[in-house]
């Protein structure tokens, strides 16, 4: 049992995902788990075909890697002001982005003898 000091410490920062979780039954979770690993097996085993299936589908856009060519023929469209505000707003959220990857460190816990508790972040290649 959690001694009464420790419920009354704890402080909801956003509720929605748990109220949304509770409304959900048993056999939705489970199917959008079945879902989802379709999705990841299609990827698996079909590739760039199969991103391209499912940007068309979710994304409501083609699937396309941007290669240094594309950059290059953006970046001479735009003014030299649109140059400027680019880099710009790129060092802001690069700084930012920075700042967020400093601030993640993984814990880990000995919470009572033999309970150990933590959490890792894991990069990932890519995204999108």
């Amino acid at each position: 049992m959690f001694p009464s000091r420790c419920a009354l410490a704890a402080r909801w920062l956003y509720r929605g995902a748990k109220s949304a979780t509770r409304s959900r039954s048993e056999s939705t979770v489970g199917n959008v788990a079945e879902i989802v690993n379709g999705i990841l097996q299609d990827v698996k085993q079909g590739g760039n075909e199969a991103l391209d299936r499912y940007c068309s589908k979710f994304d409501r856009v083609p699937h396309r890697r941007l290669v240094e060519t594309d950059v290059e023929e953006c970046l001479r469209k735009c003014s030299g002001q649109e140059i400027i505000d680019i880099k710009y707003a790129q060092a802001n959220i690069r700084r930012f982005a920075q700042l967020q990857r400093d601030s993640m460190k993984d814990v880990e816990t000995e919470t009572q003898p033999g309970v150990i508790l933590g959490h890792k972040h894991i990069p990932i290649k890519n995204v999108g």
